[in-house]
């Protein structure tokens, strides 16, 4: 672990750092920590966030140690609020709909406009409805803190999606290339937009946006492609590639968990789009970085 300025006992101060977190009994960040954030190198710190967390989840999510899930979210990168996101989703099948809504509340106090995304999309649609309550107040509570309601915040972390300030979006697929212009009817496929970016790595179909932007599945897709400029599935994949290409440049993980993580059924299927895209199959694209 390094540290900026003068080498010092780092054991000492993650376990400084940890105290200041478990010291607090609720989901927050101490001001100490705050003091800190710039003690440690952010790359270094966001790795162990990782590891921290991860180790704390193999030992069964312990609630004692919730603190555990703010340290993380607060001094973690956007693995963390992929893990995180996992887990919110799991634990209320396994019955652990409590510490669900704690971790929801952690996303809602993170800094990272992705963790309030996905704090918001829970709050309008949730199978879980403790979790989609705790994600409800956790965004007011979000809100509240900076001033504005809870549809102004909603407003203001909206993504560009990719789009230039003349509103066009370049996707390259393959040996093909395509400008996506945003216009006036663009509304309904924008959301639409937003809950594929929200839930690519889930099981989606195309009728499951279609519901999600209140249109007919077959005039959902025709309106897709004619406002997008590619089909939904086209871009349903090109979503999951961005994400999978991600894993690949910042983590261990074997490619297979990498094709499953990033919501892909099969292996095959995979390496075959994969390649396609990047002229390379996932294990090639790994060796090369």
């Amino acid at each position: 672990m390094r540290v900026q300025g003068e080498v010092q006992d780092t054991f000492s101060c993650l376990k400084y750092l940890a105290a200041c977190y478990a010291g607090t009994g609720r989901i927050s960040v101490p001001l100490e920590a705050i003091r800190l954030k710039d003690y440690f190198h952010a790359e270094d710190m966001a790795q162990w966030s990782m590891e921290l967390l991860s180790l704390w989840h193999e030992a069964n999510s312990d609630s004692k140690m919730k603190w555990v899930l703010p340290l993380c979210a607060y001094r973690g990168d956007s693995r963390i609020v992929t893990l995180i996101n996992d887990m919110v989703a799991n634990w209320p099948i396994m019955g652990r709909a409590a510490i669900a809504c704690e971790a929801v509340r952690v996303l809602a106090v993170s800094d990272k406009d992705e963790a309030l995304r996905l704090v918001d999309g829970m709050s309008r649609n949730y199978k879980s409805r403790p979790v989609k309550l705790a994600a409800e107040q956790a965004f007011a509570y979000a809100a509240n803190e900076q001033g504005i309601d809870s549809e102004e915040l909603a407003d203001r972390i909206i993504p560009d999606l990719g789009f230039s300030q003349c509103g066009e979006l370049v996707l390259s697929l393959g040996e093909r290339t395509f400008i996506l212009r945003l216009n006036e009817r663009f509304e309904r496929i924008r959301n639409a937009l937003l809950y594929i970016q929200h839930h690519f790595r889930e099981p989606l179909s195309l009728a499951n946006a279609a519901d999600y932007a209140g249109l007919s599945a077959n005039y959902f897709s025709e309106c897709f492609r004619r406002q997008v400029g590619i089909s939904f599935q086209d871009y349903l994949n090109e979503s999951r590639l961005q994400f999978a290409s991600a894993l690949l440049r910042s983590s261990e993980l074997p490619v297979t968990e990498v094709c499953f993580a990033a919501g892909f059924n099969t292996i095959s299927h995979f390496d075959r789009i994969f390649k396609r895209k990047f002229g390379c199959s996932p294990r090639e694209y790994r060796k090369h970085l």
